[in-house]
């Protein structure tokens, strides 16, 4: 198998403590965005620039809360909002802050619970674009990484399945902090060459 190999740019992260600065979108807007799409709006605006070819959003379970308030208002109702349909799509923090910011370029979002945050990952580093700005979001903590793809300074590598960890973003930050020399997902592990 062919070394993949690539740079980590510019990271940023989240946690409970973080005060997320939103002074960039209208008030009005802002009121309608739930924890989760402010910790991601939040995330992708610190990294996002012009060079980006795509962005790659993960989350555990996206819209959860307004999914399930749908589910119940289409219960009780047997109709629904079209605006609670709109944002309950696990898409929709990345869709709103392509379409605020103008942002053509392709977007990707997935959900696969706790393994969101490595098979976001790795779906980001295995596309074709070189330049990619990936955010792992939740309520309460996330992390926002602008990757290139055309410097090596980690290596992916393949792997046979390991037991899982809860804990990837923060196993993920403590790397690329140089705090441990390598990390371990499962199916992949990634190596710093430099």
């Amino acid at each position: 198998m062919k070394d993949i190999c690539f740079s980590i740019e510019k990271f940023t992260y989240t946690d409970s403590n973080t005060e997320l600065d939103l002074s960039f979108l209208p008030k009005l807007i802002k009121r309608r965005l739930n924890k989760l799409d402010r910790n991601t709006v939040f995330l992708l605006n610190k990294l996002y620039d012009t060079e980006i070819e795509n962005i790659f959003f993960s989350s555990k379970f996206g819209e959860f809360e307004r999914l399930d308030s749908l589910i119940n208002q289409y219960l009780e109702f047997s109709e629904v909002s079209p605006n609670t349909f709109s944002s309950s799509v696990h898409n929709f923090p990345v869709g709103f802050f392509s379409i605020f910011k103008k942002i053509t370029i392709p977007t990707s979002a997935l959900s696969a619970s706790n393994d969101s945050f490595s098979i976001g990952f790795l779906n980001a580093i295995l596309s074709k674009e070189n330049k990619i700005l990936y955010c792992y979001s939740e309520e309460d903590k996330g992390i926002a990484l602008k990757i290139n793809k055309e410097k090596r300074e980690y290596r992916l590598i393949k792997k046979e399945a390991i037991e899982k960890n809860n804990d990837y973003d923060i196993c993920f930050l403590n790397f690329i902090q140089k705090k441990l020399p390598e990390i371990e997902f499962p199916f992949y592990k990634i190596e710093r060459i430099i």
